[in-house]
């Protein structure tokens, strides 16, 4: 940002005025310089306007989720951001870029929401954020019922008497759409956008509790010693007692990849299998390649966070395109790759994230209607 764009932009944000999208702009761009030297301003000056951007800054990190990490870890990434912060300092001092340059924003595009769809055993199709609270459905035996906070829950009919049937239902999450769901073993599973899951009505006679998905899930798995719970997706296996992970298995991406937070798990491909330890994820081409990781990272969706550090550029973008339900179009211009950093939130409209991406100088997007095309 040039300095007269940083001023106007500083002054609304003092006097509480700026869009989501500006906060998120100016709140990088504090995070990227440090914030201690602002053209056209008195130490003085700078020294209130940091402290109320700061203040701020530390009340919304305060609201995120409590991630837990070692003394070293810390004092590692506060060094890492020092250096980054450095770097960016002179590069962006040097070669100031306007946020929007060349950007064109015709509309915006609001954050995706709790959206699925249910399908149950005899083909009937039920929309889950249309569904009244209570009970949605009974089918054989087994009764599902929606919360008040959005979560779908299987339970055994208690007034059935004897075997209760076991039928396949599918719960499907449309782009822009996303959904908590409550197996009938007490497994607990939060489904991302775009994403499929098909199990049994109830794990009642089974010899193992066998799931199928599409997508993307992280799982909280019930322990049963007798019924190991298996979710195959594509050419993987994965085989778990009970344990909490996440499988990345969308159909556009280069691997799948599960990634192991507490427990174990046993991934298997063409009859070759690793077992994965905690902190550890596995990816999954024509072979099982595995990688120790910090698993923050890949549940930063489930948290209603994105990490934009985490992905390639385009890796980033089909994220995007996913949860707010947009075509992705890459003008012959575009760049390959962007280096991008950060966390931001998933309730932020698309206009406010790609203004983000936007401070790194190397792209520009056009976003009309549902369309985002990309340029350099």
């Amino acid at each position: 940002m040039n300095e007269k764009e940083l001023r106007t932009l500083l002054n609304k944000y003092v006097a509480g005025q700026c869009t989501p999208a500006e906060e998120a702009i100016l709140e990088a761009w504090f995070l990227k310089e440090d914030g201690s030297d602002i053209p056209g301003l008195s130490e003085e000056e700078t020294a209130e306007d940091l402290a109320l951007v700061w203040t701020r800054l530390e009340a919304k990190l305060a609201a995120r989720p409590v991630k837990r990490f070692s003394v070293l870890k810390y004092i590692a990434a506060a060094s890492i951001l020092l250096a980054a912060s450095l770097i960016l300092f002179f590069y962006l001092r040097l070669s100031p870029v306007a946020a929007t340059g060349h950007s064109i924003y015709v509309n915006d595009v609001p954050s995706g929401k709790n959206k699925a769809f249910l399908t149950l055993g005899n083909g009937s199709r039920i929309a889950l954020d249309d569904a009244v609270n209570g009970n949605v459905i009974e089918q054989q035996g087994t009764v599902i019922t929606k919360t008040r906070d959005g979560q779908l829950v299987y339970r055994a009919d208690d007034k059935k008497n004897g075997d209760v049937a076991s039928v396949p239902n599918t719960i499907e999450t449309p782009q822009g759409g996303q959904w908590q769901l409550n197996l009938p073993d007490g497994t607990k599973v939060w489904l991302n956008a775009a994403s499929k899951l098909t199990y049994p009505s109830t794990f009642s006679g089974l010899k193992t509790r066998r799931v199928t998905l599409t997508g993307e899930a992280y799982f909280e798995v019930a322990h049963d010693r007798s019924r190991p719970f298996i979710i195959v997706t594509g050419k993987q296996v994965a085989e778990v007692l009970g344990t909490h992970f996440n499988i990345n298995s969308y159909g556009d991406e280069p691997a799948i990849k599960t990634t192991l937070l507490e427990g174990s798990i046993k991934v298997t491909v063409n009859n070759n299998y690793e077992i994965l330890k905690p902190g550890q994820e596995s990816a999954v081409t024509e072979k099982i390649s595995i990688l120790n990781v910090d698993t923050d990272n890949a549940i930063a969706w489930k948290n209603g966070d994105f990490n934009l550090g985490q992905n390639d550029f385009r890796g980033a973008m089909r994220q995007l395109a996913r949860w707010y339900n947009v075509e992705v179009v890459y003008d012959h211009s575009a760049p390959q790759d962007v280096t991008l950093h950060g966390w931001i939130s998933r309730q932020k409209s698309i206009v406010s994230i790609l203004k983000v991406m936007e401070l790194t100088g190397e792209v520009h997007f056009k976003v009309q209607g549902r369309r985002v095309v990309v340029t350099k």
